[in-house]
């Protein structure tokens, strides 16, 4: 987690390169009710996110994601949702790029191991697992709980 954070402050001010910015996850605009979504994801559980003081509340559930099944972590602020977390195989982490690429068009930022967009509705990063034998994940974020995220004064 520590490593994202430094990866969100450094390209903080970069400047939005033109790509297809999504504003949400999915079908999901961002602010989507927790009981809308559940209505359309399985989920294994919901609870209050204990380790952010943040008030989020988390739900689980496993999600296709293209071809790729993964581990879904849809997070609830105020009621609404504002951040989506997918957990992966390794091994899937260039098959879910390739459909990023597609889909978004190209990052605002490229590096061997994680990919970042930034927009004004939505960020996306993509990051690879420390080894063959880690999770990857891809974190679509609603651009203004990313700059809440990284000015916890407010």
């Amino acid at each position: 987690m520590a490593m994202l954070l430094v990866l969100l402050t450094m390209i903080w001010t970069m400047p939005a390169l033109a790509w297809n910015e999504p504003t949400g996850f999915q079908d999901f605009p961002w602010g989507t009710s927790e009981r809308t979504v559940k209505s359309r994801v399985e989920m294994i559980y919901c609870l209050e996110d204990p380790t952010a003081n943040r008030g989020y509340r988390t739900c689980k559930g496993p999600f296709n994601f293209g071809s790729v099944r993964t581990e879904a972590y849809f997070k609830f602020r105020r009621g609404g949702l504002v951040t989506v977390d997918l957990r992966f195989d390794e091994n899937d982490f260039e098959v879910i790029k390739s459909m990023l690429l597609d889909q978004y068009g190209g990052a605002s930022l490229e590096q061997p191991a994680s990919l970042y967009w930034k927009g004004r509705i939505t960020s996306i990063i993509l990051a690879r697992g420390k080894n063959r034998q880690q999770t990857a994940m891809a974190a679509f974020t609603e651009a203004k709980e990313e700059e809440a995220i990284l000015e916890p004064s407010r």
